[in-house]
């Protein structure tokens, strides 16, 4: 099964009344990809299309997940966080190395600049170290962040070096190092 099929079963799951336009919308995807989607879906039985019979509207449809398309989309969400489990594994991985070549010990003080999400990833990535008195201070962006938490910090940990955008003075320089 593809993305856009994918999509939406998702989309027609929530919204089992909502028009093509509205499940095109939800699903990210063209007013006709959604047209040819919906046709396979019903062509392979994973999908029963209902219309309104007594309604005012006669072009007014309902979308129905039969059970093999509710058996269908729970495997390939299933997949899906498998997937992402396994891309989060890898991920943490290379920063659990990263952070043994950086020479820590369980007094430094890691300043981190870069998404919230990668704190998360960090501070997991540390666990199976010894640095469990390790001070992390995050921010999402160098600037705005405050001098003294630059100036104490023995180690400025970047995201990225897309995340170095601001020039740190020459004290701060020698700190620097990358996560990824």
């Amino acid at each position: 099964m593809s993305d856009p099929e994918y999509k939406v079963l998702d989309a027609v799951e929530q919204y089992p009344t909502a028009s093509q336009r509205q499940l095109a919308q939800m699903a990210e995807i063209s007013l006709g990809q959604v047209n040819y989607v919906l046709k396979s879906l019903v062509a392979k039985g994973l999908l029963k299309i209902n219309n309104f019979s007594r309604a005012a509207n006669k072009a007014k449809y309902a979308y129905i997940l039969t059970p093999q398309g509710i058996e269908e989309k729970s495997k390939l969400t299933a997949n899906f966080v498998k997937r992402k489990l396994k891309e989060y594994q890898k991920i943490k991985d290379k920063i659990t190395v990263n952070l043994q070549n950086l020479d820590l010990d369980d007094n430094t003080r890691m300043l981190f600049i870069g998404p919230f999400e990668m704190h998360t990833l960090l501070l997991d990535a540390m666990k199976p170290l010894p640095l469990q008195n390790v001070k992390v201070h995050s921010f999402p962006e160098l600037p705005g962040i405050p001098q003294k938490q630059l100036d104490e910090a023995d180690i400025i940990l970047l995201f990225s070096e897309a995340y170095f955008k601001q020039t740190l003075n020459n004290e701060q320089r020698p700190k620097v190092r990358y996560l990824w």
